[in-house]
């Protein structure tokens, strides 16, 4: 598949769970990819500055290995990567698998209400 996002991508770096977080200059996106190359969730807009024509020119991210801003846990949930199972969340939406009860990403099992 092709990536019509990945355009002057600038910077890479690594997630704990193994992902790659790419900064695609020409399209004003950050995204993330699994280890085989397939986009992982939705690509993150990058803010346009004032004064600068959209999209916004993103040239480098980092996961900095700390909760910090909206995270969930270390580098993932709110508007950061999803976690994945046995991380800290604060609902569905921060996790891999989209099953977070008692604040903690569990894996899918029948019968949990997701599909």
């Amino acid at each position: 598949t092709t990536d019509p996002n990945l355009q002057n991508p600038w910077g890479i770096s690594q997630t704990p769970a193994g992902q790659f977080r790419v900064a695609d200059n020409h399209s004003g996106v950050a995204t993330l990819y699994d280890a085989a190359g397939r986009v992982v969730g939705s690509p993150i807009t990058i803010p346009t500055p004032p004064g600068i024509t959209p999209p916004a020119a993103p040239n480098g991210n980092v996961f900095n290995t700390i909760k910090n801003g909206n995270e969930s846990d270390k580098d993932c949930g709110g508007s950061c990567s999803k976690c994945p199972t046995g991380k800290v969340c604060g609902g569905p939406n921060d996790c891999q698998s989209g099953v977070c009860p008692a604040s903690s990403c569990l894996a899918p099992v029948c019968g949990d209400g997701v599909t």
